[in-house]
């Protein structure tokens, strides 16, 4: 099942939760990784080894029970993905 089909399964199930996990950051995060890593065809294992870290340990962040820091998550974006990361914003100030 692809991300986008599970995510109108939750929100078809619950509406309204698309607001409360807009809102929930450690989630967000999460997504975010799980996202970056499957438009890359990633397994958690490659990802892994990019990261010098095992498998479980990735498995740990994507499911949010270990949230990463800002220096892993530039780290990962540099080295994993090729990328950056952009600065956070506060809601109200959008």
């Amino acid at each position: 099942m692809k991300i986008s089909d599970l995510k109108k399964e939750i929100v078809n199930r619950n509406p309204g939760i698309e607001e409360v996990t807009k809102r929930d950051l450690p989630f967000q995060i999460c997504r975010m990784i799980v996202n970056a890593r499957l438009v890359q065809e990633m397994t958690q294992e490659k990802l892994a080894r990019i990261m010098k870290t095992k498998q479980p340990a990735i498995a740990r962040i994507e499911s949010g029970s270990g949230l990463p820091n800002l220096s892993l998550l530039d780290r990962m974006a540099k080295k994993a993905f090729n990328s950056y990361l952009i600065q956070p914003r506060f809601a109200f100030m959008e």
